[in-house]
């Protein structure tokens, strides 16, 4: 998941951050098939709200008189949702490549807590928004960072942009563009737990998964990646590709598993967290005997089997989602309580995958 700066420019106990990246993708009214969109708000409850493609509301922003008045949802009494198609900055155009939630929200306690935001197509197939384009938190009660929970394809995670005390709107905004995979559990960031045997992810930003100690590069490449290129498309024509690297050397055995289900939080596994559960057999993919590098593919003559990853998936239909991490040998961690020779593996980060036409 693209990530975005975290700025902050104080204000006596309080605070506003205004924070932005950039991506492109084309217009999401035009996206082939699609039909509405999806709001998924925590209140207490989970509250889900349903938009077509073309209605009024998403088209249009709300003034401040018509968000107090009417506007397109709430979460509390207190908390007034405005959602619109827009662009990176949150400026409302119709025919933009974002969405946008805005929202006002007087009282302390953390307002536009959006769980996520779906793309909704003809076939009942959904596309979770992968990326925060900017946002702006204010108040004493914002989570700097929560933005990204709403782009995390994850349910059970949200954002808590704060309060607004004035004209000024609390805000988020989404892209659905992010490639293949969407990254997440990343150690000791977003609410996963830290890395269990003193080593943490060198550098500790969450991009990646935990140290490994070396021996090559000696203290370790940082921990290693998950990535991935390509298309996932629902058929063995997929081009999807998954790429492990930054593993340290040697690096014997490498293996690519999959799972149906989340971790909120993550679980220690080996040296690194495990944040992906339901595991599914056939296992995906692993090294070759005589694989011994940093890095490796999966499909790749480096591991078996040679096929292509739908396939390998059990052939899941569109709009399947399901979640990847790969496991790698790390003998130096057995040196490193309470990491024991048992345990001297260690793992990527985690990547959300959802299968499409």
């Amino acid at each position: 998941m693209t990530r975005i700066p975290r700025l902050l420019q104080l204000f006596g106990t309080a605070f506003a951050c205004v924070c932005v990246a950039t991506s492109a993708r084309a217009q999401i009214r035009q996206i082939p098939m699609l039909d509405s969109i999806k709001f998924v708000e925590r209140s207490q409850n989970t509250y889900i709200h349903v938009y077509l493609k073309d209605d009024l509301k998403m088209r249009s922003r709300e003034s401040d008189q018509e968000l107090l008045v009417n506007p397109d949802f709430v979460g509390t009494p207190e908390e007034h949702y405005d959602v619109f198609y827009s662009n990176a900055d949150g400026t409302v155009n119709e025919d933009g490549n974002y969405i946008t939630v805005e929202c006002t929200f007087a009282p302390v306690g953390g307002g536009l807590n959006i769980d996520e935001v779906h793309l909704v197509f003809t076939d009942l197939t959904e596309q979770c928004a992968c990326a925060v384009a900017s946002a702006a938190y204010f108040g004493s009660s914002a989570i700097l960072g929560s933005a990204d929970n709403a782009a995390d394809c994850t349910a059970g995670t949200w954002s808590t942009m704060g309060n607004t005390t004035g004209s000024e709107r609390l805000r988020i905004t989404l892209s659905f563009d992010c490639g293949p995979m969407v990254g997440f559990c990343f150690p000791n960031a977003n609410g996963v737990r830290a890395c269990p045997c003193g080593n943490p992810s060198v550098p500790d930003d969450g991009t990646r998964g935990c140290n490994n100690y070396g021996p090559n590069p000696a203290g370790g490449t940082g921990g290693a990646i998950l990535a991935a290129t390509g298309s996932a498309i629902a058929s063995p024509a997929t081009t999807l590709v998954f790429h492990v690297t930054e593993m340290q050397t040697p690096c014997s055995l490498v293996l690519l598993f999959r799972g149906t289900s989340t971790l909120n939080g993550g679980v220690i596994s080996g040296g690194g967290v495990r944040c992906v559960s339901g595991l599914q057999i056939p296992r995906m993919y692993k090294t070759v005997t005589t694989f011994n590098a940093g890095s490796v593919d999966f499909p790749s003559p480096d591991a078996f089997p040679i096929i292509d990853p739908w396939t390998r998936s059990n052939s899941p239909a569109a709009g399947t989602t399901q979640y990847f991490y790969a496991a790698y040998r790390n003998g130096q961690l057995g040196n490193h309580p309470p990491c024991t020779p048992a345990t001297a593996f260690n793992l990527t980060n985690a990547g959300a995958v959802v299968w499409h036409h």
